[in-house]
């Protein structure tokens, strides 16, 4: 899954990749202005915090989905 945020200082992408139990997380991002250089240092302090709270969101969530019963489809249902 690929995640895009174009501004006019910097785009930032996200690429998450789930297989199997595994998931890799990555973030880049391609400055536009040198402004960028110094807003985003003291953002990604939190934006590091978010994400890892978020990653953990997700996994008890995925978790959480394994264990409802499956949903039936079927006519009769």
């Amino acid at each position: 899954m690929l995640l895009e945020e174009v501004e006019s200082l910097m785009t930032t992408q996200y690429v998450c990749q789930v297989a199997g139990d595994r998931v890799t997380l990555a973030f880049f991002i391609e400055y536009h202005r040198r402004a960028a250089r110094f807003v985003w240092p003291p953002i990604s302090l939190l934006h590091r915090r978010v994400a890892v709270v978020t990653m953990r969101r997700v996994v008890a969530d995925v978790a959480a989905r394994a264990h409802e019963p499956a949903e039936r489809t079927d006519a009769a249902g």
